[in-house]
């Protein structure tokens, strides 16, 4: 198991997919296509299908969300983080 945090993930899949993978855990049978509108770094539809496929999709399917203001969220981060 690997714990990452929001902005190390970012930094790994090059760019901020976290409403994406927000929407498609949300809703698991929505399109690529209306994924497309929930991001901002592909100006081209082609291009983020292409990046969805190949990296995001296997992503999306071995991630668990956890809130950060939830009881597992908040003890995750005091073990990672210390007492900030």
């Amino acid at each position: 198991m690997y714990i990452i945090s929001d902005s190390a993930f970012n930094e790994l899949i090059g760019g901020e997919f976290y409403q994406v993978i927000l929407a498609k855990k949300e809703r698991p049978d929505m399109s690529v296509a209306e994924l497309y509108n929930y991001q901002f770094d592909y100006f081209s539809y082609q291009g983020f299908r292409k990046f969805y496929r190949k990296h995001l999709e296997p992503i999306i399917n071995s991630i668990k969300i956890v809130d950060d203001n939830s009881i597992i969220g908040r003890i995750i981060k005091k073990y990672i983080y210390g007492s900030k």
